[in-house]
C-alpha cells in the first residue's frame, strides 16, 4: 500500500470539505455499501457479473464517487494548503506550501483587482492539470469521446523518470514547456549602469571591448495558475542559467551551469526557498517537522515577473566579433542535495542506478541576442506599441523589488507606446502610491479614467491612494466599487475594514474583516482587527478570542535570529536574500565538466 500512491479513493471517497483551511480538513467514507451483484468478488464469474452490472446501470456508482465540489478549487485546497502546528514540529504554526491561496488570490481565480494582468476567464485547478483528452477505448464516463485527464501533469519529472516512464517525463515536459517566459530585455552601462538600453537586439545595441555592462532579463509567470514553483520549494529548484558566448557558441563567462557532481552554481538565480532548523542548519532533507523559519523564499506569482540582473565586462578578444547572450530558466525536480540523501538513505528503491542518479533537467524557456561588439551603440528606450507587455513585465519585476524609480522608467514606456492603454499610467500610479507621492498618483488616475472610465482594477488603486491620503470615506467607496465584481477579493476587505475602523464605522469594518476570515480563516491580519474592533466595542471575550487567533497565525519574528549565523557561513546565500540581487558570471574554462548542458532531454529521449 505504501508503493500504492494516491489511488482512486484517495479523492472520490471524500464526500464533504469541512473548510478551506487545507491540511486534510476533509472528510472520507471509511464505509460504503455496494449496491451491485456479488459486491465481495475478487474474479470468476461473480466479478464479471458484478462489473458487467455496474456498466448497465452506472449511475449509482457516478452518485457515490462523483461529487459536485470536485470540480471546486477548494476541493484540490484541501491537500494543496497546508500547515505544520506544535504536535508536529513542537514549535508553533508555520505555513507550508499553499498553491490554493495564491491561486485564490489571482487574477486567474478573477479574485484580485490588484493583478496586473486579468485573464478574460476564471481558470481552475482542473483546467490545467485535469484537461480534456480522448477517451480511444470507449470509458463509460466520455462526453464526446473525452474525459478529464487523470495523469494529473505538473511539474514532477524526478518519480517516472527515476520508474523508466519516460513517455510521461516527455509529457510533463510538454506541459511545463513556455508556461514562464524568459526575455533578454535590456542592457545597462554607464558609472552606475543608470544609462539603459532597451530592448536589446543585434541591429540597433551594440557593446565595446573592455566595457563593463549590466544585462537585466525579464522572466515572467504566463501560464503557472499559482506561484512558480509551487509545492514543496526547500527541496525543488529552478534558476536562470546566463551564458556570454563567442562566435562559435563557446560560453565566456556563465553564471549557472552545472560542476562536476551535478550541483547548481551555488550564486546562480534560483526559484526556490531556503529554510533552516532551530539551530540555524539548512532543511534539505524534506523533513518538515524541524522547520523553524525561511531564509529567503523567491517565486513568481500568477501575471507577475522577476528581473535577474548580469554584469561582466565584454573581453577585448572579441573586438569586430559577436558575443551571445544566451538565458534559460532551467527546473529540477528535486535538488542534488535531496537526492543524494534520498539514494543513500534508501539504496533498494533506486536499485535501477548504480549511482546517484541524475534527475532531469528541464528547459523552461530561453531566449538569445546576438550584439556586435565594436563601437557603443546608445539607443535609449525604444518601445513599440507591439513591445508594450515587455516593458510592463520589466515595469512589474522591478516594482515588486523595490526599484520604483527605474519602474517609473519602464512603465511610463508603456505609456507612451500605447496612449489608450490603461496599463502604463495605473502602474505609475502604483509607483506614485507606494512612494508616497499622493498628487502625482492622483495625476496618473485621471488620465485612467479618461481612458477607461470605471475600472474596477484603477478602483483598486483609487482605493489605496486615498487610504494613504487620510481620505477614508473616499477609500471605502473605491473598496466598495472593486466588490461589486470582485466579490472575493481578500485585499480589498481586508483594506475596507481597515479604513471603516479608522472613519470609525466599527460594526462595518468587523463585518468586512468577518468576510476576510470567511475566504482565509487563518488571516492574522483580519484576526488582528477583530480584535481591535472588539475591544472599541467594549467584547472583552471576544477580543481575547481574536488575540489568541492572531497571535496563533502571526509571524514569529524572533525567528530570525537563528539565520543570522546561517547566513554568514553562506555569503551567497545572504547576496540571494537581498531585494535586489547582482549576479556576476565567472569565466569558463575551455575544458572540463563545469560546461555540462544542463537540459537532459536528449539523453533521456535515447533512454525512453
Amino acid at each position: 500500500q505504501a508503493q500504492a500512491g494516491l489511488t482512486c479513493l484517495a479523492c472520490h471517497a471524500i464526500d464533504q470539505i469541512h473548510d478551506r483551511t487545507g491540511n486534510a480538513n476533509y472528510n472520507i467514507a471509511d464505509e460504503r455499501e455496494d449496491p451491485y451483484l456479488f459486491p465481495n468478488a475478487k474474479d470468476g464469474f461473480g466479478l464479471l457479473l458484478h462489473d458487467t452490472a455496474l456498466k448497465a446501470r452506472p449511475f449509482v456508482h457516478k452518485q457515490q464517487m462523483q461529487k459536485p465540489f470536485f470540480s471546486d478549487a477548494e476541493f484540490c485546497g484541501t491537500c494543496h494548503k497546508v500547515s505544520l502546528d506544535k504536535p508536529v514540529n513542537d514549535y508553533r504554526w508555520l505555513r507550508g506550501q499553499n498553491e490554493y491561496d495564491n491561486w485564490h488570490d489571482s487574477g486567474v481565480a478573477r479574485n484580485a483587482s490588484r493583478t496586473f494582468y486579468l485573464p478574460q476567464i476564471k481558470r481552475v485547478c482542473r483546467d490545467c492539470h485535469m484537461p480534456l483528452e480522448p477517451a480511444p477505448l470507449g470509458d463509460l464516463a466520455a462526453k464526446q469521446g473525452l474525459v478529464r485527464s487523470h495523469r494529473f501533469n505538473a511539474a514532477n519529472t524526478a518519480l517516472p523518470y527515476l520508474r523508466g516512464d519516460f513517455e510521461t517525463v516527455k509529457r510533463v515536459e510538454a506541459f511545463m514547456r513556455h508556461k514562464m517566459r524568459v526575455d533578454i530585455l535590456a542592457l545597462r552601462r554607464g558609472e552606475r549602469f543608470e544609462a539603459i538600453s532597451a530592448p536589446v537586439d543585434g541591429e540597433t545595441s551594440g557593446v565595446a571591448p573592455g566595457e563593463e555592462i549590466q544585462v537585466d532579463v525579464v522572466i515572467r509567470n504566463v501560464g503557472v495558475g499559482h506561484t512558480f514553483p509551487g509545492g514543496t520549494n526547500d527541496s525543488n529548484q529552478g534558476w536562470i542559467e546566463f551564458r556570454v558566448m563567442d562566435q562559435n557558441g563557446w560560453p565566456i563567462v556563465a553564471s549557472g551551469l552545472l560542476s562536476e557532481d551535478s550541483v547548481v552554481d551555488p550564486n546562480a538565480r534560483f526559484y526556490h526557498a531556503v529554510l533552516v532548523d532551530k539551530d540555524g542548519k539548512r532543511i534539505q532533507r524534506r523533513d518538515g517537522h524541524n522547520i523553524h523559519t525561511s531564509v529567503y523564499t523567491r517565486t513568481i506569482g500568477p501575471g507577475t515577473s522577476d528581473v535577474a540582473r548580469y554584469r561582466f565586462t565584454v573581453p577585448d578578444s572579441m573586438r569586430g566579433k559577436k558575443l551571445t547572450l544566451r538565458a534559460s530558466l532551467h527546473w529540477r525536480k528535486f535538488d542534488r542535495a535531496y537526492t543524494e540523501f534520498a539514494y543513500r538513505a534508501n539504496p533498494e528503491g533506486f536499485k535501477a542506478f548504480n549511482e546517484v542518479p541524475e534527475l532531469p533537467i528541464n528547459e523552461i524557456d530561453t531566449d538569445t541576442v546576438i550584439l556586435p561588439v565594436g563601437e557603443v551603440v546608445s539607443g535609449g528606450l525604444r518601445a513599440k506599441s507591439e513591445d508594450w507587455e515587455r516593458f510592463n513585465d520589466y515595469g512589474i519585476g522591478l516594482l515588486l523589488q523595490g526599484d520604483t524609480r527605474n519602474a517609473a522608467i519602464a512603465f511610463d514606456a508603456v505609456a507612451q507606446v500605447d496612449p489608450k492603454r490603461i496599463d502604463g499610467h495605473r502602474n505609475l500610479a502604483r509607483i506614485a502610491v507606494r512612494d508616497g507621492n499622493i498628487s502625482e498618483a492622483y495625476r496618473h488616475l485621471e488620465r485612467c479614467e479618461e481612458i477607461a472610465p470605471g475600472d474596477l482594477q484603477t478602483s483598486w488603486v483609487w482605493g489605496t491612494a486615498h487610504q494613504r491620503a487620510g481620505s477614508y470615506a473616499e477609500a471605502a467607496g473605491a473598496y466598495e466599487r472593486v466588490l461589486t465584481t470582485f466579490a472575493e477579493d481578500r485585499a480589498a476587505w481586508r483594506n475596507l475594514g481597515r479604513v471603516r475602523y479608522l472613519n470609525g464605522d466599527l460594526d462595518a469594518a468587523g463585518e468586512a474583516f468577518d468576510r476576510v476570515l470567511e475566504i482565509d480563516p487563518e488571516d492574522r491580519v483580519a484576526h488582528y482587527h477583530k480584535m481591535l474592533v472588539y475591544r472599541a466595542t467594549g467584547q472583552v471575550e471576544k477580543a481575547a478570542r481574536s488575540e489568541r487567533a492572531y497571535l496563533r497565525y502571526q509571524i514569529d519574528e524572533s525567528a530570525r535570529e537563528v539565520t543570522q549565523q546561517f547566513l554568514l557561513d553562506h555569503p551567497e546565500i545572504e547576496r540571494a536574500a537581498q531585494a535586489i540581487q547582482i549576479h556576476y558570471p565567472t569565466p569558463v574554462p575551455r575544458r572540463g565538466a563545469s560546461d555540462r548542458a544542463s537540459n537532459e532531454s536528449a539523453r533521456i529521449g535515447e533512454q525512453g
